[in-house]
């Protein structure tokens, strides 16, 4: 099993975000499905996140947007505000996911677009 958190798992608990509280109350043998964007706009830094996070974080899901309100449409990977390089950097993840709630675009032209920024900067392995 593996927990995927939106922008709300990471509120102030008392000076830490609830996702760290989640995960020291989970048993190890559950991991996190990190949505780095929800991340960011949260007001954290996902690569933090990933790093203390660890081996716990397999799995990643990757979208784009201008990172100002949850329901401000998502964009191709690489055209909007996240920057992914220091992110992936940081992971740990077997597996990264290519996810956009609602789109301002065509949904499979923006995920087309997506593989093919990932790919094309190096930035994962695959085909397009």
């Amino acid at each position: 099993y593996a927990y995927h958190n939106h922008w709300w798992e990471l509120a102030d608990l008392g000076g830490t975000p609830a996702l760290y509280r989640l995960r020291d109350l989970l048993a190890p043998s559950i991991a996190f499905e990190v949505d780095v964007y929800w991340v960011k706009l949260a007001g954290h830094d996902p690569a933090a996140l990933l790093r203390d996070l660890g081996e716990r974080a397999p799995l990643l899901h990757l979208k784009d947007g201008p990172l100002d309100q949850p329901e401000s449409p998502m964009l191709a990977a690489g055209t909007g505000a996240m920057d992914f390089p220091p992110v992936l950097a940081a992971a740990h993840a077997a597996w990264g996911f290519v996810e956009l709630d609602f789109c301002a675009t065509d949904m499979l032209t923006a995920v087309t677009a997506s593989a093919q920024y990932f790919l094309s900067s190096n930035l994962t392995q695959g085909q397009s």
